[in-house]
């Protein structure tokens, strides 16, 4: 090997994996070309390098070129594993404590005389710290209405695994565009796009010289026709229960990705511990013919001042066409309980009462005759109802679909349903701020719990307000010298309004003597830490 050269061996692993180890040697009956001066470095794939030098990235680059000075530093891109000029080691073997590598860089420092590497060797142990597996884009050959997801695997303590879809009706989700001498950006193939993104350099539109190829080209989602990647989907929700038929689909979580829509693609993370991975067996998805070519809702007043129940119209224009299957039924998700139904109309006639009007403890389905075909679009659906709003920003999610098959829903999409509102949302602002716990109160405030049948518990009732994680809230019942009597914890759970049983008995299962007991609730989140507190009597 030439005496001069000093520069980095560089070898990409082509992904992040976790190295604890490298081995460097000459080869068999060459020993003597060992290398006694070299640095061994290596870098994450975090680091802002590029894949290959022959392309440009904003925001990345190639390694360094060094020069031949005796002094010449390395890249500090590069964490030097071990420096030396005084190796006497034919094999070198370098260990390290187990860390995430994508590069691994050998360079002779100022070679004195022939030297060779015949082989160098990474190992490492452990599972990668994340992995992404994205599908190609699916064709399910017609627009079809996305209903529910479900999959089988699991997802050890530690670990997490993030399952996301989006959908679409063109054949690609993306646009490319590429600037112009006018300075606007005109449409381009994909394959152009990439040629000049992928162009270290390229004739620069707007002077005799030349500039990079990233910095004419665009490439942006196209809106009007895909989906942004859905939310993470909530593992234990969509796990397949084993004990259920699988035809039944009573397990499983909701769709979230805008439908109908012809294409489908998934994209599914995984973030395993050093020793531990989650895993996904299969996915598989609920979907059948569209009840309509789009179901339009719009929901006012968009914003509330308190979190007292508040009236609420909920308008859903669908739009119909021959083929579509048509839908009798409206469901909205409003979190926590409706107090009252007030209305329920389509296209201005009111419903009968002899249609479904289900009030249950996080929504409401309505019935209504069957809208299908050509004659029933742009049939206005109004539901009017009461409730409070306890999370700022709550959208009133809805869902159309036939009693036929009530598998089959249709996610209701924002957009102007109406022309007496310009809200064009399902979303409600509450105020900013204030109280987490509200609300809190005992029914009946004075009990007897003496085994009679009558009033032998209270209903300790409150609001969790502002939340939109699930959090634990922690009941807590105290006699007036402050020792604990009975603690009684709930699932956890976000914003909505609660209610705990308590028989009059303490932690031992007997019946506490009467008097004057306090309890409180307690909530720790992000948002804060509050501890709210009542009293209740008990009387025999």
């Amino acid at each position: 090997v030439n005496h001069g050269w000093i520069k980095n061996a560089i070898i990409n692993l082509g992904w992040e994996l976790p190295i604890n180890r490298i081995r460097v040697f000459p080869r068999p009956s060459f020993e003597d070309n060992f290398l006694p001066w070299f640095e061994l470095g290596v870098a994450s794939g975090s680091a802002p390098i590029i894949d290959r030098p022959s392309i440009a990235r904003r925001g990345q680059r190639w390694f360094y070129e060094i020069s031949r000075g005796l002094t010449a530093k390395n890249d500090p891109i590069i964490d030097i594993i071990e420096s030396t000029t005084e190796n006497l080691d034919v094999v070198v073997d370098r260990r390290f404590p187990t860390r995430p590598v994508k590069w691994v860089t050998l360079r002779p420092i100022n070679p004195e005389r022939t030297w060779e590497v015949a082989e160098l060797q990474v190992f490492g142990e452990g599972y990668v710290r994340q992995t992404v597996y994205r599908t190609d884009i699916l064709d399910f050959g017609r627009p079809v209405a996305w209903s529910k997801i479900r999959w089988e695997g699991a997802e050890p303590e530690g670990t997490r695994v993030e399952v996301r879809t989006r959908t679409g009706n063109t054949e690609q989700p993306f646009r490319y565009s590429r600037k112009q001498r006018t300075g606007q950006f005109a449409s381009v193939d994909r394959r152009e796009y990439n040629d000049v993104f992928n162009a270290v350099t390229v004739a620069d539109p707007f002077s005799s010289g030349s500039t990079r190829g990233f910095e004419l080209v665009k490439k942006e989602v196209d809106t009007e026709n895909w989906s942004f990647w859905s939310p993470a989907y909530d593992f234990a929700a969509g796990l397949r229960d084993a004990t259920a038929p699988p035809s039944a689909w009573t397990d499983g979580a909701t769709f979230l990705s805008k439908s109908p829509a012809r294409y489908l693609q998934f994209e599914v993370l995984f973030f395993p511990t050093g020793e531990t991975a989650p895993r996904i067996e299969r996915i598989e998805l609920l979907f059948g013919d569209s009840v309509a070519d789009a179901v339009i809702g719009e929901i006012s007043p968009t914003v509330t001042t308190d979190f007292q129940p508040h009236t609420f119209t909920y308008v859903v224009r669908p739009i119909l066409r021959e083929g579509n299957s048509g839908f009798d039924r409206l469901e909205i998700a409003t979190a926590t309980r409706v107090e009252r139904l007030l209305s329920v109309k389509v296209d201005d006639a009111e419903v009968g009462e002899e249609f479904l009007r289900d009030i249950q403890d996080d929504r409401i389905v309505v019935g209504f005759d069957k809208l299908v075909g050509s004659e029933d679009t742009e049939k206005r659906i109004e539901v009017v109802f009461e409730v409070p709003v306890l999370r700022f920003g709550q959208k009133f999610t809805g869902f159309a679909f036939s009693s036929d098959d009530p598998d089959i829903r249709q996610q209701v999409e924002e957009g102007n349903a109406t022309l007496r509102f310009s809200t064009n949302s399902l979303s409600v602002k509450t105020p900013r701020g204030g109280e987490l716990i509200g609300e809190l109160k005992a029914i009946p405030a004075a009990f007897s719990p003496n085994g009679d049948g009558v009033n032998d518990q209270v209903l300790i009732q409150y609001q969790i307000r502002a939340l939109g994680n699930s959090v634990p809230h922690v009941l807590t019942l105290y006699d007036l010298a402050g020792r604990v009597v009975r603690r009684l914890e709930t699932e956890p759970g976000a914003a909505g309004v609660y209610e705990r049983e308590w028989n009059g008995r303490d932690e031992a299962g007997k019946r506490v003597p009467p008097g004057t007991y306090v309890y409180t609730v307690k909530v720790e989140a992000d948002l804060g830490k509050q501890l709210n507190t009542g009293t209740v009597s008990v009387v025999y």
